[in-house]
């Protein structure tokens, strides 16, 4: 039995826990930062068809990882190398905080490794943990998809509204 058609091209689910519920977020990748199609926050358990939750999180529109803690959604963006921050509303949206962190910006700050401009920094994937999120990054020196070097897990604080402070 189909239970969603019509989804895009390039898209992905991720289960996600929060506070020992299972939930599913579906993303639909469009390969543009402008023209994003919603994602789902579905209660597997649930209708599948209505979802629990739609929106889009522009600070993260190709998730590659997703985490949520405390209502907050937290999303590991490939192509932008960022961790965008959403909110579930509970009347059936997901609205961007506008609050995001760029993993590349905090690995050069932070950890002192330059990267060249062509180096591109992917947010692959999320977790929780108590109040600290957790982020892979995968690295590339070219600025494409191949060749990586080595990765890196970053670890952020949670803090109030669901803001990052590297930690």
């Amino acid at each position: 039995k189909t239970v969603l058609k019509g989804l895009n091209g390039d898209t992905a689910i991720f289960n996600v826990i929060d506070d020992g519920k299972s939930s599913i977020y579906l993303r639909q990748y469009t390969y543009s930062s402008t023209e994003l199609a919603d994602s789902y926050l579905i209660d597997p358990q649930g209708d599948w068809k209505s979802g629990v939750a739609t929106g889009t999180i522009a600070s993260a529109p190709n998730a590659h990882g997703v985490a949520i803690a405390n209502g907050y959604i937290y999303i590991a963006d490939y192509n932008l190398g960022t961790v965008g921050v959403g909110r579930e509303t509970g009347d059936g949206k997901i609205v961007d905080t506008g609050y995001f962190v760029d993993i590349k910006k905090d690995i050069e700050q932070n950890i002192g490794q330059p990267f060249s401009p062509e180096y591109t920094v992917h947010g692959e994937s999320v977790i929780v943990s108590g109040n600290n999120l957790y982020v892979l990054a995968n690295v590339n020196p070219y600025g494409d998809t191949d060749n990586y070097d080595p990765s890196y897990l970053v670890r952020y604080i949670i803090g109030e509204e669901g803001k990052l402070t590297y930690a």
